[in-house]
């Protein structure tokens, strides 16, 4: 089948078919940019703590001392000079997809950032969430999650818990904890109802810090509005199962729908509204005629999250027992496919066909297409993706000889 050969021609890529394909919701990407973080600020607040600390150099004559911070001053730089490229060289590595030498590099790191500025410090915590990161990638959920948990109590000892640092850090346990529920098959059902429910409680406390901190349209509060929506949905499709035929849906259920759509819908509402990535917003052109108004990478991820949404609810709907006048299915899927094809073209415009978030875009369009029926247009696209893996992966091994 064309969906075999995809996945393993995915998997031969060095990337696993839920990084690619079978992401019932778009993940934000959860990598920090800039791990290291202001480090003019962290070696002043160090400089703070030595001289609020008592330390015997602050007793030296005035010549003395200029001479002794100066020559400590040289050995700080350096030293940090050197952790800011081992964090440069740990990001080509991700980006790369060099997981297992990026997650060595950033225990390195950490070991350095323990040294130099101590365990208590911000840079340490972030040296933490970015090896956190490197387990996840690798499928080392456990380890991960003790990074993160690290993270978060140094967080919580230097900046307290209302601090963006803090924020962050939920954040990306949370999406740690809603990922595991779907990808650890290991897990059974009351673990992963448990991970999403975690995940749910880290998520919400996020997006409330990044709220009062940042605002509702600022990108950070809205990716933790579509990953706690999406977390939402995820733990109504594990209760409620998402095949066969369902029983009646209760009022409960109906409504943790409405919540995890409405918080969908309003990240996506704010992405299409935030003015900060117009400079890679995608032309207008007559491919975008009769789609949604989405431009911007921001705006389609999280169109491809309520797409995903709208499909998981119409599938759940059509199998279940309820019948209500208030949801037209065949709207849902109609909406479902316009967004997936705004999200592909947006992605296909700004990334190119190659792209990880738009083979995603197009394998998922393709498998409602094919929920709809049109099994022949599904196909066609998925042979579109396999040609193009295929013809990526000939180009790569030509670059080698």
């Amino acid at each position: 089948m064309l969906i075999t050969r995809i996945v393993q021609t995915c998997t031969l890529r060095r990337a696993t078919t839920t990084t690619y394909l079978y992401r019932h919701f778009a993940n934000t990407n959860s990598y920090n940019s800039d791990p290291f973080g202001d480090a003019e600020a962290a070696r002043e607040e160090s400089m703070e703590q030595e001289a609020n600390n008592g330390n015997k150099t602050v007793k030296l004559d005035q010549h003395k001392y200029e001479d002794y911070k100066g020559q400590e001053y040289y050995k700080t730089m350096q030293t940090e000079q050197a952790i800011q490229g081992m964090q440069t060289e740990i990001r080509h590595l991700y980006a790369n997809n060099e997981y297992e030498q990026a997650l060595m590099m950033a225990a390195e790191l950490v070991e350095r950032c323990e040294v130099h500025f101590g365990k208590s410090h911000p840079v340490t915590a972030s040296s933490y969430n970015n090896m956190a990161v490197m387990h996840k990638v690798l499928g080392q959920f456990e380890e991960s999650r003790e990074k993160y948990h690290q993270a978060l109590r140094v967080y919580d000892e230097i900046v307290g818990k209302k601090h963006l640092s803090y924020a962050a850090a939920l954040h990306n346990l949370g999406i740690l904890e809603k990922d595991q529920a779907r990808i650890d098959t290991e897990r059974n059902a009351m673990d992963r109802m448990a991970l999403l429910e975690s995940a749910i409680e880290q998520l919400n406390s996020a997006l409330e810090i990044r709220k009062e901190s940042l605002g509702e349209a600022h990108p950070d509060t809205i990716s933790s509005r579509t990953n706690l929506g999406s977390a939402i949905a995820a733990q109504v499709l594990q209760g409620g199962g998402s095949k066969g035929n369902l029983p009646k849906q209760s009022a409960f259920t109906k409504r943790r729908w409405k919540v995890a759509e409405t918080h969908l819908r309003t990240a996506l509402r704010h992405s299409m509204e935030n003015k900060s990535e117009e400079e890679d917003a995608i032309e207008m052109d007559s491919s975008l005629e009769g789609l949604p108004k989405i431009r911007t990478l921001s705006a389609a991820r999280m169109a491809q999250n309520l797409a995903v949404f709208l499909k998981s609810r119409a599938e759940q709907l059509a199998s279940s027992k309820t019948k209500s006048a208030e949801v037209d299915i065949g709207e849902m899927l109609a909406e479902s496919r316009s967004l997936y094809e705004a999200a592909l073209t947006v992605r296909m415009g700004l990334l190119g066909a190659e792209h990880p978030d738009t083979i995603s875009s197009k394998f998922s369009l393709a498998e409602l297409v094919a929920f709809l029926g049109d099994e022949e247009d599904a196909n066609k696209m998925r042979q579109e993706i396999v040609d193009l893996l295929g013809q990526a992966d000939g180009e790569e091994e030509a670059k080698r000889k």
